[in-house]
């Protein structure tokens, strides 16, 4: 199991607003424990389209990402579509063309990170 965040004596989760169909809480601050991270990837084009790359696994040593690997365990992989789907509406609503990469924990299910 790995840490990562400021030692506090509990996490400070924030909820998803009631209209949300996320239902992937966000880390904001301390200490997190989790099994996995891993990284969500996914570009938008001027016109509006999404392309997701793969989804690595990050391992970090001392607190410093170390290595991400693709592909990443079965763990992981299982959370993935759950997690696209909450970047998707995320990025729909940027007015923005470009790459963004999103961190999260794997736990007893994805944690925004």
């Amino acid at each position: 199991m790995m840490a990562r965040g400021r030692p506090a004596s509990k996490p400070l989760l924030m909820p998803m607003p009631p209209d949300s169909d996320c239902e992937c809480p966000a880390i904001l601050e301390g200490m997190a424990h989790f099994d996995h991270e891993f990284s969500l990837i996914v570009g938008r084009t001027r016109k509006a389209a999404f392309h997701f790359l793969d989804t690595p696994e990050n391992v970090h040593k001392d607190g410093i990402l170390a290595i991400s690997t693709v592909p990443a365990v079965d763990i992981v992989r299982q959370q993935v579509p759950a997690v696209r789907g909450a970047v998707h509406r995320l990025q729909s609503g940027l007015t923005m063309w470009a790459f963004l990469r999103s961190n999260f924990a794997s736990a007893d299910g994805p944690v925004f990170n």
